[in-house]
């Protein structure tokens, strides 16, 4: 967890109404299973951040969001595997725009040598800034925000 107190103005410190603080508290766990051609991993993951707005600026207001993440891999001979994740993100609309963001990543990976791997990660979103369709008023959908990543790496 953390907590931290922000100034809106950090360059200027002197008045006490300007403080803002941000709180943030998270809890996260994992499960491998490794044993010869087989490994496994799952992942759990959540955190809470609540932002106190400073008085100056929003008296008395403040936004909370709530993140969770799970994800569950698979890798056969040290070579070849593979993810799903999923994720979800919801909290309050005092000040930002509705949070409420959710949907899964896929992922394909190739490794030929132990320092060097291929993949590739397709993300979908099933909702964002609140809603599935027409989210910004412009008739953007949350799915225009899916994402295919492909790379590669090298690590020495």
């Amino acid at each position: 967890g953390m907590i931290a107190h922000v100034y809106d103005d950090p360059t200027n410190t002197s008045d006490p109404t300007t403080v803002g603080q941000f709180r943030n508290a998270g809890l996260d766990a994992q499960y491998q299973y490794i044993l010869d051609p087989h490994t496994v991993t799952a992942q759990l993951a959540y955190m809470q951040t609540e932002q106190l707005y400073s008085d100056a600026t929003n008296p008395g207001l403040s936004d909370t969001t709530n993140v969770s993440r799970a994800k569950v891999s698979y890798v056969y001979q040290a070579k070849y595997g593979g993810s799903l994740a999923y994720f979800n993100k919801t909290g309050t609309t005092n000040i930002q725009t509705d949070p409420a963001t959710n949907g899964f990543t896929y992922e394909a990976f190739w490794i030929p040598k132990q320092n060097i791997r291929i993949g590739a990660q397709y993300t979908a979103y099933g909702k964002y800034q609140g809603a599935s369709d027409n989210y910004d008023g412009a008739g953007r959908n949350a799915s225009d925000n899916n994402t295919l990543f492909l790379y590669a790496w090298f690590a020495f």
